[in-house]
């Protein structure tokens, strides 16, 4: 006998190389179940034939469509809705609202599995992590994100009328013409717009196409938010003298294809007792991550006589660490991004709270955030650019990288939560009341204990 369902939250989290999601299952019978998948992002497409996740061993010969998310942000001014990529044999929209498609349903494959049943009254809420793409007075880099959020537009209002399986092959004319009878009947706003400010406003079907789907809504969440948002609400508050509690988190997110940065704060509000949970502008997307180690690491061999293919490349980084951990392009990999840290750091716009004696949280997420001695050049750099940002040394050297696993009983493996952590922050049920600080300036001073700011 199954159980039927209440309230879906999940978050997606299409990614570069692999996809993932995770959701929070609330059952009319009480109690939640917690569910999760991690499949490949790879596209292939054969006789007019396309597929997301094809098995392996599946027709070799045939080249298939790696780091598709990364074309988005590439070449943003590629027509996303009209003519045929040479790649995918449809339009670049068309192939984005394949890939999340895919992923609804394997989601829902996954609830029929575990015999949970969800009627026509049951509310699904999905969260979307959003890159950090965002940037203030860019064209292209809005233009992507418009885009992005159009395709999701478009596969939310296909929720209840098709979705393609993972691993099986759909026809690509059949697609495009479901995908552009789709387009046909939405109005999509002048001024709908996706800003950081209010990414986690819901959005429906309805508001976009006339007919009732009101139990699906959606949500989106910067990506690095997402990855720090349920260490954010877990970490213990630190209540030094003269602060009713703090918590300062930097959240580093590795992914195959970039490096997305945040900050956040939790704080009491004194009146009250409340918590306010805030976050600041990312770190524009560093397209500096997985993938470009795994093509060093190629490239290296390839010198030296050994030819690799790609995917050997990308066994040999995750299994074989210690044989080029120390070889000059992984230095250059592991600087470059803390580069990227230590200026995001040392300008933050947080005037008032990052500057106080409070210990700052640091997480590192992602698929490459096991890559070995890379935690402790990320604490060198945080501390780095602490001094450089003029604060004292005793302030500066308050950096704590976190290792705790706050989801060991889904995760056994650290590394594993580590590559799911966008996702289950993404699935979180009250991303609204995380709020956007564009910046936070100083009172006229801070006293904590015994020091003055």
């Amino acid at each position: 006998m199954g159980k039927h369902i209440k309230k879906i939250y999940v978050g997606i989290d299409w990614g570069t190389h692999s996809s993932k999601w995770a959701a929070e299952v609330v059952t009319e019978e009480g109690g939640s179940i917690f569910l999760s998948a991690i499949i490949s992002s790879d596209l292939l497409v054969d006789d007019g034939k396309i597929t997301m996740a094809p098995p392996d061993g599946y027709l070799p010969k045939i080249e298939r469509v790696s780091s598709f998310k990364r074309y988005i942000i590439d070449d943003p001014n590629t027509p996303f809705w009209v003519g045929t990529r040479n790649d995918i044999n449809m339009s670049m929209g068309a192939g984005v609202v394949f890939s999340i498609c895919t992923l609804f349903r394997d989601f829902l494959s996954k609830l029929s599995e575990r015999e949970l049943i969800a009627n026509n009254f049951a509310e699904i809420e999905v969260g979307f992590s959003f890159p950090n793409w965002l940037k203030e007075n860019d064209f292209n880099s809005k233009t992507a994100a418009n885009n992005y959020h159009q395709a999701i537009v478009i596969s939310c209002c296909l929720f209840k009328i098709y979705l393609p399986n993972p691993g099986k092959q759909y026809s690509v004319r059949k697609w495009e013409e479901l995908v552009s009878k789709i387009r046909e009947d939405i109005d999509f706003p002048p001024d709908n717009i996706i800003s950081i400010a209010d990414m986690t406003k819901p959005y429906r079907p309805q508001d976009f196409k006339g007919e009732d789907n009101n139990n699906l809504q959606w949500r989106y969440l910067v990506e690095s938010c997402a990855a720090g948002l349920p260490y954010l609400r877990n970490i213990k508050l630190k209540t030094p003298p003269g602060l009713p509690g703090l918590v300062k988190l930097l959240v580093i997110d590795i992914g195959a294809g970039s490096t997305d940065i945040g900050y956040m704060l939790r704080t009491i509000r004194p009146r009250d007792g409340g918590e306010n949970l805030f976050y600041f502008p990312p770190a524009v997307t560093l397209p500096v991550a997985g993938d470009v180690l795994t093509e060093s690491i190629k490239n290296f061999h390839d010198s030296i006589g050994r030819n690799i293919t790609r995917t050997e490349a990308e066994n040999y980084k995750i299994h074989k660490a210690s044989e080029w951990i120390n070889k000059p392009f992984a230095e250059r990999w592991k600087k470059e991004i803390c580069e990227h840290i230590e200026e995001y750091i040392k300008n933050s716009p947080d005037r008032r709270w990052l500057d106080v004696n409070v210990p700052l949280q640091v997480i590192i997420t992602g698929g490459s955030a096991i890559i070995e001695g890379l935690s402790t050049e990320v604490g060198k750099a945080v501390n780095n650019s602490l001094i450089e940002r003029g604060l004292p040394h005793a302030v500066a050297k308050n950096v704590e990288i976190i290792s705790d696993n706050i989801f060991a009983g889904a995760f056994p493996i650290q590394d594993d939560y580590a590559r799911m952590a966008v996702a289950i922050g993404s699935a979180d049920k009250d991303k609204p009341s995380l709020k956007y600080l564009p910046k936070m300036d100083p009172p006229t001073h801070i006293v904590v204990g015994s020091e003055r700011y």
